[in-house]
């Protein structure tokens, strides 16, 4: 197993990968590529993860918009992955439905803090919840 946080590299910095070493730990293959069957929702899992997607935080790095200007269109506060997935009025049906199932697996998860749920979710292996 080759372990990916071996450079000088600090977690929180506000790199390409910020998000990914946060939940990435081990370099390996991911459970959810063989529980998710379907290739479109495979990739879009696999997109998000690797912070290919199109979020503010990440078309304003391109466009070289300060950090603090990378804003939610519908929420206005800064839209990063966290925000999007445990925050955003934009995944509100959606999200109540997964938290409902993750509080049921795992306790504590209510409690959690945005990051740290983000990074349960982006972890969880139940078959149930990734597919």
């Amino acid at each position: 197993r080759l372990e990916i946080h071996n450079d000088d590299k600090k977690p929180n910095c506000k790199s390409k990968l910020r998000t990914y070493r946060t939940f990435k730990i081990v370099y390996e293959t991911e459970p959810y590529l063989n529980i998710v069957k379907d290739f479109e929702h495979r990739k879009a899992v696999a997109k998000f993860r690797t912070i290919n997607h199109r979020l503010q935080i990440e078309l304003g790095r391109y466009n070289n918009v300060p950090l603090d200007e990378r804003k939610c269109k519908l929420c206005g506060v800064l839209e990063d992955e966290v925000h999007i997935v445990t925050n955003c009025k934009r995944n509100e049906e959606m999200r109540c439905k997964i938290e409902s199932i993750l509080s049921k697996i795992c306790i504590h998860f209510e409690t959690m803090e945005p990051s740290q749920k983000l990074i349960y979710m982006l972890s969880v292996t139940e078959e149930d919840i990734v597919t």
